[in-house]
């Protein structure tokens, strides 16, 4: 017969056992449960902004905030609307952190700032079967894509038309035609606000952006397109000096293009006074006496006029008679 003292020997021996398989049992289920998952990170949308100067708003068509540089990586803040006229915006963040909305048309998703160091043919797809009579001229800025040729050989570019001024994307370039060194891009954005300068016949200010694009870039490619323009400019005009008649009969011409751009003289350098579109009727009173060649087109330069009073020379291509 079992004692007293037995029966305490006996649970607290059970007791013991318990605890024992109790704790392991408990850690067993702790090993054996799955680790917690730490959130990926979410992926910043980078664009790259091909506009100098571009409106920074407040809502879409809103109110002007600041501007952006050609070049400017944004963040892009995953919201698209239409403005009042159905033109797309992004809602994006500057590097400076500061976030509004501006015109979808003018930037590239993960794009490389670039400007043309040699003129050469536009192409609709990256092979020589691609090409087009459009050329752009040196010193021309292009935002570069990533989606270019698998053979490097030619590069996918968005650009501004050098004449109309509408974007222009999915078109290709010899990879060598163009530069993305931050020198000459640099040096070529200088340039283009040194053109808008005396566009606005503020020969100053293009003097003084002309200058320091020689002085900080010295070592770019188009240092000697930049002097040239310098020196122009520090005469007081960069119009080129071209030998013009009158016609002896006015003729009656229209405007075959969108956009098109009237300026002071015959010269691309030449300050812009106007714009017409496709279909306005203009009269013809003055031509160059020899044809100029423009982006490897040859034709004349014609002074006209409208009936709104606009008024001045548009290159031949643009005009059919």
């Amino acid at each position: 017969m079992l004692k007293k003292s037995h029966f305490i020997i006996l649970a607290l021996s059970a007791l013991m056992l318990g605890a024992f398989f109790g704790t392991g049992c408990q850690k067993s289920q702790t090993q054996d449960a799955p680790a917690t998952e730490t959130p990926a990170a979410v992926q910043k949308v980078l664009y790259t902004c091909f506009y100098e100067g571009l409106s920074l708003k407040d809502a879409p068509g809103g109110a002007y905030k600041e501007s952006l540089s050609f070049g400017e990586k944004v963040e892009y803040l995953g919201e698209t609307q239409d403005d009042s006229k159905g033109n797309a915006h992004l809602k994006i963040r500057t590097q400076s952190g500061a976030e509004g909305w501006s015109s979808v048309y003018y930037f590239v998703e993960n794009g490389y700032p670039a400007v043309v160091i040699a003129e050469d043919r536009i192409y609709t797809e990256p092979e020589p079967k691609g090409v087009t009579p459009d050329t752009l001229p040196v010193a021309h800025l292009v935002c570069v894509a990533p989606d270019g040729s698998s053979d490097n050989k030619y590069v996918a570019v968005h650009y501004l038309h050098p004449e109309t001024g509408y974007v222009q994307q999915g078109r290709f370039m010899k990879t060598g035609s163009v530069s993305t060194s931050s020198n000459d891009v640099d040096a070529a954005v200088l340039l283009l606000l040194a053109r808008r300068a005396m566009e606005k016949e503020d020969t100053d200010a293009a003097v003084t952006y002309l200058e320091t694009a020689m002085d900080e870039f010295s070592g770019s490619v188009l240092s000697r397109l930049i002097g040239k323009e310098l020196a122009l400019a520090k005469e007081g005009s960069s119009a080129v000096q071209v030998e013009t008649v009158t016609l002896e009969v006015p003729l009656a011409a229209t405007v075959n293009s969108g956009n098109v751009n009237v300026r002071k003289e015959p010269s691309l350098s030449s300050p812009v006074t106007g714009q017409l579109d496709t279909g306005a009727a203009v009269q013809v009173s003055m031509k160059t006496r020899e044809p100029v060649d423009v982006n490897d087109t040859s034709d004349f330069w014609y002074y006209t006029e409208n009936a709104d009073g606009v008024k001045g020379w548009i290159f031949g291509v643009f005009l059919s008679f």
